[in-house]
């Protein structure tokens, strides 16, 4: 029951395993992706109410407010004493980064919106019981990645991150046209962009293969869909920016993890832009979800998305 860890050739305690023990493998539950020591930093007993809806989280700052003013946790590394969550920052081999806020038990009740937001993904380690009944959002937002995703490209450019989507192509001969970017990848490979069907008949730029693990080790979210191409000879074109990728968001439970009817979380890519005088970009991949928890409990309604960003129409006249 107790977890203790190797440091240069000798043992360290740590307590009391952090999220329970496994009696069949007899071994100590540890999370994914984050220091299994971090897991037993916090304690609070945190519940989020309707009257304090929409709360944001920051990432990388460790902040959890309120637009009406109400602060659950200042910024700052550490344990916050009042509220009893603890805040660190975790790097990873590769991607961004990880914020990671542990407590004791938490509940988001219904109605709640909890809108996520930074540069790192989001990891909950609850020591106790997790009851999911609000929505949880790291979606992108139109270019601007989720947290823990990689943005779109302008215009011309690829998507960013590994499997970004590829740019599309333009002309200049006749009338001017350019093809579609190629929507961003992740556990499936990102959609083709448009061909062009006027001049020159350029190939719609292909899609991103896949990126990451089914694990999702490492913790990382989507990635980019590749901006419009613009016409080579004709500064009259508004081609479009690439859809961001989704977030990544993991939620390491001791106990049991429920989500209600109602409880949902997105991590949806987003939309790559239209452009009524060139090709239309990419959308970006759709982010991660990574839940552990010795019980999870789902019910008909719950609902747990990471689909990826539409790409944008184009129109070559």
């Amino acid at each position: 029951g107790t977890a203790r860890v190797c440091r240069n050739d000798d043992w360290v305690d740590l307590g009391l395993c952090p999220l329970g023990c496994d009696v069949g493998l007899q071994a100590c539950r540890v999370p994914s992706n984050v220091d299994a020591e971090l897991a037993d930093d916090g304690n609070g007993t945190v519940t989020i109410g309707m009257l304090d809806s929409p709360v944001h989280i920051d990432t990388d700052t460790g902040r959890i407010w309120t637009p009406n003013g109400t602060e659950h946790r200042p910024p700052g590394a550490g344990l916050d004493p009042t509220s009893g969550i603890a805040y660190a920052q975790q790097t990873q081999p590769v991607g961004p980064g990880i914020g990671v806020f542990v407590m004791g038990e938490l509940t988001i009740a219904l109605g709640v919106d909890v809108v996520v937001e930074g540069s790192r993904a989001l990891a909950l380690l609850v020591s106790g019981n997790a009851t999911i009944d609000g929505v949880i959002y790291v979606n992108s937002e139109d270019q601007d990645p989720g947290p823990g995703g990689y943005p779109g490209g302008p215009y011309g450019t690829p998507g960013s991150g590994a499997c970004g989507g590829a740019a599309g192509a333009g002309t200049n001969t006749g009338n001017g046209c350019s093809s579609g970017g190629g929507g961003g990848g992740h556990g499936g490979t990102g959609g083709d962009g448009g061909d062009a069907l006027c001049d020159g008949h350029l190939g719609g730029a292909g899609g991103a293969n896949t990126c990451g693990t089914t694990e999702l080790v490492p913790l990382v979210g989507g990635h980019g869909g590749a901006g419009g191409a613009e016409y080579m000879s004709l500064g009259s074109s508004a081609p479009g920016s690439g859809g961001g990728g989704g977030g990544a968001i993991q939620i390491s439970v001791g106990g049991t993890l429920t989500f209600g009817i109602s409880g949902q979380i997105h991590a949806g890519g987003g939309p790559g832009e239209g452009s009524d005088a060139a090709g239309g970009a990419g959308g970006g991949s759709g982010g991660g979800i990574l839940l552990e928890a010795p019980a999870l409990v789902m019910v008909v309604g719950t609902t747990l998305a990471a689909n990826g960003g539409g790409g944008g129409g184009g129109d070559c006249t």
